[in-house]
């Protein structure tokens, strides 16, 4: 399974994620974010499953053990996304009534045009809403 977050918002706002998990009958994965500020890969617990994100100061990024998706609409429009690599799946196979929670914030002026959404891909039958 993969996971992927794409944020889209104006100037002077941010979305931030400080915990997300994958569980079946017991914890599956786990990415709390606690690498230094700006970090731009990681791989959860268990260290299986890796993952990029394609932001810098501006985009999307770790920022103060969170992940962080700021001003990404302008000027960042390519800064957007956080995503499961896809060589580094995350193993669901043989588990039953599987799901994935976060906590999730947000901070700045948020309007209409801001969000993040949220997406799964299984067995790379194609990302799902």
């Amino acid at each position: 399974m993969r996971i992927k977050f794409k944020w889209q918002g104006e100037y002077d706002y941010w979305w931030l994620i400080d915990d997300i998990q994958v569980t079946g009958e017991n914890l599956i994965w786990k990415e709390d974010f606690t690498y230094a500020d700006n970090t731009n890969t990681g791989t959860g617990t268990p260290g299986i499953t890796s993952w990029t994100a394609d932001g810098g100061e501006r985009g999307v990024t770790v920022m103060s053990n969170q992940l962080r998706g700021r001003n990404t609409r302008n000027p960042n429009p390519d800064q957007t996304i956080w995503t499961i690599d896809s060589d580094d799946l995350i193993e669901i196979g043989g588990f039953t009534d599987v799901n994935v929670t976060m906590d999730l914030n947000n901070d700045g002026n948020l309007d209409n045009g801001d969000y993040i959404q949220i997406q799964y891909n299984l067995d790379e039958a194609g990302w799902v809403n």
